[in-house]
């Protein structure tokens, strides 16, 4: 193991805490003997052994801010293993996690507690679909739409040196998604357990469909990374007791041009697209752009009843915003 100062091209920010992980993607070699790296979308020179080349990636910890990082583990060719993910997963990987969950929600009532309680992670997997609710009680804000990312299993973090490196330690299960959807997927022990072989069989299959789909996300994602393209994220939500799928996709302003417009950071914005389905609304899709002080957005819908909607409650939202802090909130339905 070895200790690495990551040294910014220009002052950076990184969105970490000290003993936090993630994947650094090598995108060249430099004259200097040092490498170029792409950490959360920036670009930052960092020392490394002559073994490590373009394509790699390091997995890394934060050791102190604001760029002191320890190695972890190096990752060789990732795109080649990326694409072979994308390749033997197209197939299983069609169907939305949202909706395989959904199938899994409605084979439940079907199931006898002390059964439902006999698959392992299934009770896990209950407990995360409640936990993703949004309602009028348990509003989506900030934080807890950052923790439904964080426990949807499927960025570009620590977890996905386990499918894309051979030969890679076991990670330990943990709380996510993916995780959870692991132990549902893996039980064969239960079939001995349950009565209806077929619930078994569809939940099963719904699991591992779910995983598919997640592992395909992670492996784009290394894609995306080595492109300077949006890390692209998908997950479940609860809403009205529909489980819904939301998609998005988010990239820093100037990271790729390293035109970064404050050397301090507190002028970071982001642009963010995301995509859902909602009940009575259809489909939406919004794009906006975020920093510390403003909103910009557009909101997308083909009815022409759901756009006046929107366009006569559209104050709601922007008061909504304002109040959490945004001096300039510019909201438009499209």
């Amino acid at each position: 193991r070895t200790v690495s100062t990551a040294k910014p091209q220009q002052p950076v920010i990184f969105n970490m805490k000290p003993g936090e992980q993630t994947m650094a993607v090598v995108q060249k070699r430099l004259d200097s003997g040092n490498v170029q790296l792409k950490i959360q979308g920036q670009i930052v020179e960092a020392p490394a052994p002559a073994h490590v080349k373009a394509g790699d990636a390091l997995e890394i910890r934060m050791i102190k801010a604001p760029g002191e990082f320890q190695v972890l583990q190096l990752h060789k060719n990732i795109p080649q293993k990326a694409m072979t993910v994308v390749r033997g997963s197209r197939a299983s990987s069609a169907t939305p996690v949202a909706q395989n969950l959904t199938t899994i929600k409605n084979l439940l009532p079907a199931m006898p507690a002390n059964e439902m309680a006999s698959i392992k992670g299934l009770p896990q997997l209950l407990n995360w679909m409640q936990a993703s609710e949004s309602s009028r009680d348990y509003p989506i804000n900030g934080e807890r739409l950052g923790q439904l990312i964080r426990d949807s299993g499927g960025q570009l973090e620590p977890k996905l040196q386990a499918m894309i490196a051979k030969g890679a330690q076991a990670q330990p299960l943990t709380t996510d998604l993916k995780a959870i959807l692991t132990q549902v997927a893996g039980d064969q022990a239960a079939s001995g357990k349950i009565q209806n072989s077929e619930v078994l069989r569809l939940i099963t299959e719904a699991s591992q469909q779910s995983l598919s789909r997640i592992e395909t996300g992670q492996a784009l994602n290394v894609l995306a990374n080595l492109q300077g393209e949006p890390v692209r994220v998908e997950f479940p939500m609860l809403v009205g007791q529909h489980m819904i799928n939301v998609q998005m996709a988010v990239q820093q302003q100037g990271a790729n041009s390293e035109q970064q417009d404050s050397s301090d950071g507190s002028d970071q914005s982001y642009s963010v697209l995301f995509a859902l389905e909602l009940s009575g609304l259809g489909n939406l899709r919004v794009d906006a752009n975020v920093s510390d002080k403003a909103v910009h957005a557009r909101i997308y819908n083909e009815d022409a009843g759901v756009r006046h909607f929107i366009q006569e409650n559209i104050h709601r939202l922007e008061e909504r915003l304002q109040s959490l802090g945004f001096k300039e909130v510019y909201l438009l339905a499209s």
